[in-house]
C-alpha cells in the first residue's frame, strides 16, 4: 500500500524509533516524579538514568525522517537537538542544568503527550509489522 503525495506511509524503522522515544520519556518521568532539581543533580543514579534517556530521545530526534517531524509538528524536534548537544558537550554549568531540567519537567512530557496523540490519530505509524498493519 503507498501513500499518496505529502502522506506519511508507515515504516517500520520509524515504528521502532518512535517506540524508543516513548520508553525513554517514561523511564524519564518514572525517575523525575516528584524530585526537585536539587535532588535530581545530587543523584547519580537517577541522574545518569535520565541522561541516558535523553540522549536516546535527542538522537531518535535528530534521525527521524523530516517527513516524521513535520507531520509531528507538535513535539519540539529543535529543542531535543539541542538537548542532545548540551549532553554532547559534557557541560554541566547552571545554562546546562537549567536546559535538561526543563527537558525533564516539561518537554519530554509534553512530547509523550503529544506522541501519544498522534499514536491515537495514526496507530499505523507506530506498529511494529511490515506495513503499518496489525499483527
Amino acid at each position: 500500500m503507498s501513500a499518496a503525495p505529502g502522506e506519511l506511509a508507515p515504516d517500520l524503522l520509524v515504528a521502532a524509533q518512535l517506540g524508543i522515544f516513548d520508553d525513554a520519556g517514561a523511564v524519564i518521568l518514572s525517575f523525575s516524579y516528584e524530585t526537585d532539581a536539587a535532588a535530581f543533580f545530587n543523584s547519580r543514579m537517577a541522574r545518569r538514568a535520565v541522561e541516558e534517556r535523553l540522549r536516546l530521545m535527542a538522537d531518535v530526534a535528530r534521525r527521524l525522517p523530516p517527513a516524521f517531524r513535520a507531520a509531528f509538528d507538535k513535539i519540539d524536534w529543535d529543542a531535543w537537538w539541542s538537548v542532545g548537544e548540551t549532553l554532547a558537550s559534557g557541560a554541566d554549568d547552571e545554562a546546562a542544568r537549567i536546559e535538561l531540567w526543563k527537558a525533564i519537567k516539561t518537554l519530554a512530557p509534553e512530547s509523550l503527550l503529544w506522541l501519544r496523540r498522534y499514536k491515537a490519530a495514526r496507530p499505523e505509524l507506530f506498529a511494529l509489522t511490515p506495513g503499518g498493519r496489525a499483527a
